[in-house]
């Protein structure tokens, strides 16, 4: 892995922020937008999160150029009668031949026991009616055969260290989707304020137990944040 250091009080690496929610009525999917380059300079503007279909959403946390074409091609072929389990494992795979199809040198950067480059994938699966009722989550790297089942009901890939700390100490069973983008969103501004290769503006997508995908806009999130500050922040004080 990358050497972390420090910089005006903020730990550096490479690494970006996942952070998926199983809630009771919803999946939310929520990243940051750092990229971060080679030389250390990094840019705000990365998209990390995709939806796949009306059922399935995905995340990467890393920006790879040469990975995001393979989504958005795939998102132009994606079938809505399929659910997230199937989605996971069609999109993994094409991923993974993909990045077999670059340099070698790239496929064994990638292949490293700790790999830099990780998937989050969430949504629904049908039940025994046909209906999409049944919430999943998967995550998925390149050392791993296919998609892993998440059986938690949050995750994090990418800097995870203290973003598990405040989804361990914040996050209730009974909370319902709204409240789970709150805790996404505080989640990813936690780590941000400690780790430089986390920040820029935080994309979230959730999807509902009605069926209904939306891509937060600038202004949810941002009402989002303060509703999780004002509330995740007096909690800490208590």
């Amino acid at each position: 892995m990358d050497p972390i250091f420090q910089i005006n009080d903020k730990l550096v690496d490479k690494m970006s922020l996942i952070v998926s929610i199983k809630s009771t009525n919803g999946v939310v999917i929520a990243s940051d937008s750092r990229a971060v380059f080679a030389d250390w300079r990094y840019n705000d503007t990365s998209n990390k999160v995709f939806q796949l279909n009306n059922h399935a959403a995905c995340a990467l946390a890393v920006d790879v150029d040469y990975i995001i074409p393979s989504i958005e091609e795939f998102q132009g072929n994606s079938d809505n009668d399929k659910g997230i389990t199937e989605i996971a494992n069609n999109l993994a795979a094409k991923v993974t031949d993909d990045i077999n199809g670059t340099q070698a040198l790239q496929v064994e950067i990638f292949k490293k026991n700790d790999p830099i480059f990780g998937m989050v994938f969430g949504g629904y699966d049908k039940d025994e009616s046909g209906n999409f009722t049944i919430k999943k989550m998967y995550q998925y790297n390149l050392n791993a055969p296919r998609p892993i089942p998440i059986t938690d009901s949050y995750y994090c890939e990418g800097q995870k260290t203290l973003a598990l700390i405040t989804l361990e100490s914040l996050s209730r069973a009974e909370a319902d989707i709204e409240e789970s983008v709150r805790l996404a969103v505080y989640t990813i501004f936690e780590t941000a304020s400690n780790f430089l290769g986390v920040g820029g503006p935080i994309n979230v997508i959730k999807l509902d137990d009605n069926g209904l995908v939306s891509m937060l806009n600038e202004n949810e999130v941002s009402n989002a944040l303060e509703e999780g500050k004002n509330r995740y922040e007096r909690t800490n004080q208590t």
